[in-house]
């Protein structure tokens, strides 16, 4: 549709893609929810064996920066493989 100005306008998002956003956020919120969830458990689990807590968190950021870094190395790739080619 076209305003008075000439100008096409943006439609409002209807209630199926509103819905869908709703469930994209609470599936993102409760991914995020686990993973601290499983990192506490895992640090608590550590440190009552070990009595080690430095350790425990070292290896957990560690496991995390690999996690993150291999998330962004391959992202970076496939990035690169899709961009558009200049003229």
């Amino acid at each position: 549709q076209a305003r008075a100005t000439g100008t096409a306008s943006a439609q409002a998002p209807t209630d199926v893609e509103v819905q869908a956003a709703r469930q994209a956020k609470i599936q993102s919120d409760r991914a995020a929810l686990q993973a601290q969830q499983a990192a506490r458990l895992d640090a608590n689990t550590t440190l009552n064996q070990t009595g080690q807590a430095i350790e425990g968190i070292a290896i957990i950021m560690a496991v995390y920066l690999t996690i993150s870094l291999s998330i962004s190395l391959f992202m970076n790739w496939y990035n690169a493989r899709i961009a558009l080619v200049e003229r």
